[in-house]
């Protein structure tokens, strides 16, 4: 029987299924909790690995609160932030700007207060608050009419947004792009926000293969051959890395905390996770999938993948052990 050894204070989790060409693997999932205020450090309550998507209401008609984690593997880091805009000092405000930073890369957001359309696509103005949620719930899509082309692509990359219904009365984005303010009189600006991306909609769809007649004959269940693992990153564009992180990047989160500014090190932690099969060991090497930031827990949590190939050894497998040989930037 399988034996999982976790020696580490983080969540592990096991999952078996073939990989993107077929061959059955195990994929091992590590997640790290840390709190970053006032300084970093482990969390004494560990978030647990997403067995599947988390939505915020019906799933399909509600943005995703945490993607799944047992998958095949990410091509590059991921960087997603859940929380809410605060207005500086929590004096009420029409507009404030939410930004993160991490490594070279930043993506910024203009969160407006409610406002509504007027006759014709006038916008009202906007109405100040303390706090609002960073949901794509409040940035443009929405559900389009059959005939209504530009907006049926709209609502492709965000069909729980609002502003596609511009009746006098509906509701206007808060969520904006600083580059393209949303100011009535016809424009059509992107969707922009903070959290992971649902996997029907246009920014992760594109990715997912081709699943018709010749793959129903030759492939299924298998993933299809046109399968790209850029399907599986959740993250805004912005927040997407082409690359692994490894810890020790700088991260800066504006206008995101009811506390102020957050700024801190993700930790740097050396993983050493091996298996045993048929009695002799190998060693899997881990990369850093995910980075999720909870600016109102001041908590920051981290995700790693390690994979297993064995495909006729699966049951060959003895043990799966998980370790911590350093980690650095946490306190004590």
């Amino acid at each position: 029987m399988l034996q999982l050894v976790n020696d580490t204070p983080f969540a592990v989790g096991a999952s078996m299924f073939p990989d993107e060409r077929g061959v059955d693997a195990l994929y091992l999932c590590i997640k790290a909790t840390f709190v970053v205020r006032p300084r970093v450090a482990l969390a004494p309550s560990q978030l647990a690995i997403a067995k599947g998507d988390l939505h915020l209401g019906e799933p399909g008609r509600s943005s995703l609160i945490e993607a799944g984690e047992h998958h095949v593997g990410k091509a590059g880091t991921d960087v997603v932030m859940h929380g809410q805009a605060y207005a500086e000092h929590g004096r009420p405000s029409e507009r404030v700007a939410v930004s993160v930073a991490v490594a070279e890369r930043r993506k910024s957001v203009v969160v407006v207060g409610d406002r509504e359309f007027r006759a014709m696509d006038r916008v009202s103005s906007p109405q100040p608050f303390v706090e609002l949620p960073l949901v794509y719930e409040r940035a443009l899509g929405g559900r389009a009419a059959p005939h209504d082309k530009a907006a049926a692509e709209l609502s492709s990359w965000n069909p729980v947004g609002v502003g596609i219904d511009r009746h006098p009365g509906a509701p206007v984005p808060n969520l904006e792009d600083p580059r393209a303010p949303f100011e009535g009189g016809g424009e059509r600006p992107r969707t922009v926000g903070f959290g992971p991306i649902a996997p029907n909609w246009r920014p992760r769809v594109q990715f997912a293969g081709t699943y018709d007649a010749a793959w129903q004959r030759r492939r299924a269940p298998l993933l299809p051959d046109d399968f790209d693992k850029r399907f599986l990153n959740v993250a805004p564009a912005e927040l997407q890395f082409d690359r692994f992180l490894q810890g020790g990047e700088p991260i800066v989160i504006l206008g995101a905390s009811r506390n102020g500014p957050l700024e801190f090190t993700l930790p740097r932690c050396a993983l050493q996770v091996g298996a045993t099969v048929s009695g002799m060991p190998r060693e899997l090497p881990t990369q850093l999938e995910t980075v999720a930031l909870w600016p109102d827990e001041d908590s920051v949590s981290m995700s790693w993948r390690a994979k297993l190939s064995c495909d006729r050894e699966l049951l060959s497998i003895e043990q799966l052990r998980v370790a911590l040989a350093r980690m650095d930037g946490v306190a004590a």
